[in-house]
């Protein structure tokens, strides 16, 4: 803890100079009073260890708003921050990650951990570098205290290669594990992709549970770019034993870290991925398999649990139409219960605010080209049909929110090189399926 307090992650500092006023990173005096740190912080942020550091609340996102042109399969991601009531504030937002020169590659679906120390998201880099389709996605974990720079724009923060899949949630409250969902035969191809959606699951989908520390030393260990070559706990299908011919996609862990909720595709009905997508629920172990909606012809996708686990959010395709709506699933006498939000318009990948009042999704506005924004929306009871508040007024694309906290140490910040890109991994060979 007191080599912790030397020093400041780079995305802690950046979060004090914007606190104080910066519209670009500055250098900040070190606070050696607990009480004067705690008072440059908004007051949404939760001291943390007798003022040693703070949780504050932040949203992680996928933005072109530096090339509007672009698609969001090469956006970066970026972190926005909060308000001093905890509402997010478009005006505190930065970037976290740098795509290559030539701007075909990019990340997106970045979760921050629960401890605020480290993100996982994806990246279609490597895909995108040895001639794979761009629709295939490999994991990639940055641990947020790893860098000590203050100038550059993007964090020297290590990014390290973890596996090929996509959409990871982190095991809650010890962020040890991620879910994720994945090929079940590691056969990746254009072909046997689901969609052409970022982050599409594959034919054969599964949801898998990885230890990425483990997998980390595994990896080290061996010198193999992805830890599922190496046969070992470190990675587990939870869905094995299901039928090949479902798609299993877009898990989310529970705040206890009992349960993961996903949605599942029978892959063998005709247009499955619009009409015939549901919830299910299971034990963080795989076991005790459950269906929470049954609609048939509609369509539910990206599930995600509300901090207290008694709401399940998710999109929902309701009465025939194309465009996704905004449902929720309550536990009522132990019965999960559907109640739709919104009625009409685009919304998608919803997510809950940390203290479960606000809901962050993306959807088409008006403007020039391809626009996308993230919308606000409360949901905190104090309302009957809330108004939905725009985030982003950037042009381009801003998609895929995940509102989460961030770890904030007080220290002196130390400045370093600027950060180097971390390149595309080699191809992953094919693994045998588990």
């Amino acid at each position: 803890m007191i080599k912790r307090l030397l020093r400041m992650s780079v995305l802690g500092m950046l979060t004090f100079a914007l606190l104080l006023g910066g519209g670009s990173a500055r250098a900040v005096v070190a606070h050696t009073d607990p009480s004067a740190y705690a008072s440059a912080l908004p007051e949404s942020c939760s001291i943390q260890d007798n003022g040693n550091f703070a949780l504050c609340p932040a949203i992680a996102f996928t933005s072109t708003r530096d090339n509007p042109m672009l698609t969001m399969n090469t956006g970066e991601i970026y972190l926005m921050l909060t308000k001093q009531d905890g509402t997010p504030d478009p005006t505190q937002t930065r970037r976290l990650t740098n795509n290559d020169g030539a701007q075909t590659s990019g990340e997106g679906f970045a979760t921050l951990s629960p401890d605020g120390k480290k993100m996982v998201f994806d990246s279609n880099r490597d895909a995108v570098a040895h001639n794979e389709s761009r629709f295939i996605s490999d994991l990639y974990v940055m641990n947020l205290e790893d860098s000590d720079n203050l100038q550059h724009p993007v964090p020297d923060a290590k990014q390290v290669h973890l596996t090929r899949g996509s959409s990871a949630t982190w095991s809650s409250p010890d962020g040890k594990k991620i879910a994720f969902h994945a090929s079940r035969s590691g056969i990746y191809s254009a072909a046997t992709l689901a969609r052409e959606d970022p982050g599409s699951p594959t034919l054969d989908s599964d949801i898998f549970v990885m230890n990425v520390d483990d997998c980390r030393k595994v990896k080290e260990q061996y010198g193999v770019d992805d830890c599922r070559q190496i046969p070992g706990e470190h990675v587990k299908n939870l869905t094995l034993a299901t039928s090949p011919t479902f798609i299993d996609e877009d898990p989310d862990w529970s705040p206890d870290g009992q349960k993961i909720v996903f949605t599942s595709h029978d892959g063998e009905k005709p247009d499955h991925n619009n009409t015939h997508g549901e919830i299910y629920m299971m034990n963080a172990d795989g076991t005790g398999r459950e269906q929470l909606t049954t609609t048939n012809t509609g369509e539910e996708r990206s599930p995600t649990w509300s901090p207290n686990g008694t709401r399940i959010l998710f999109m929902c395709r309701r009465g025939g139409v194309i465009q996704m709506q905004l449902c929720v699933l309550n536990k009522v006498n132990g019965a999960w219960v559907e109640t739709q939000l919104t009625t009409s318009g685009q919304h998608l990948t919803p997510s809950w605010s940390p203290d479960g009042t606000q809901i962050v999704f993306h959807k088409p506005v008006a403007g020039q080209g391809q626009q996308l924004a993230l919308i606000k929306l409360n949901q905190d009871g104090t309302c009957g049909t809330c108004p939905e508040e725009q985030l982003t007024s950037r042009p381009g694309v801003n998609v895929f929110a995940n509102r989460g906290v961030l770890r904030i140490t007080g220290g002196a910040p130390t400045v370093t090189q600027p950060s180097v890109r971390a390149p595309a991994a080699p191809p992953v060979p094919q693994p045998r399926g588990r």
